[in-house]
């Protein structure tokens, strides 16, 4: 037991003499600020910074058969010095946009005939609603 303490006690020793160490190396060692995500940019800006596209992006392009992304590509990029560029993509709502919208397009193009009789005169609904009560009580005595 007295070699198990006597070496438990040594790695002890040697553990807070290379704590010590490595603290007075701390202190000594030049200090300088940086931004914490400059992903080594000297000047970054708030025009380089991740998107929202890019963090989504491997998910997107992994369920691109269902998602339906379009990707608006900026054109080649040549010369040493080439001018702006921008990237940008756009994920549709599946029952949103590619189903109800349409849906609702057809629907106004097919009955923009029926909007002529709402012409927004009062008079006009009223003939509309005593038109509507004859038919009715026509259709009940037959």
């Amino acid at each position: 037991m007295t070699m198990i303490t006597l070496s438990r006690m040594a790695l002890l020793a040697l553990i807070a003499v290379f704590a010590l160490w490595y603290r007075r190396r701390l202190a000594l060692a030049p200090r300088s600020e940086t931004v914490t995500w400059g992903c080594g940019y000297q000047r970054p800006a708030p025009r380089i910074q991740y998107s929202a596209s890019s963090f989504a992006e491997l998910l997107t392009s992994l369920f691109a058969f269902v998602l339906k992304t379009q990707n608006h590509l900026p054109g080649k990029m040549t010369g040493l010095f080439p001018g702006r560029s921008r990237f940008y993509s756009h994920v549709p709502e599946a029952v949103l946009e590619l189903v109800y919208i349409p849906v609702l397009k057809r629907l106004y193009q097919r009955f923009s005939g029926v909007r002529r009789l709402q012409g927004g005169i009062l008079q006009q609904y009223v003939l509309y609603s005593l038109v509507t009560l004859i038919v009715l009580l026509v259709a009940s005595y037959l």
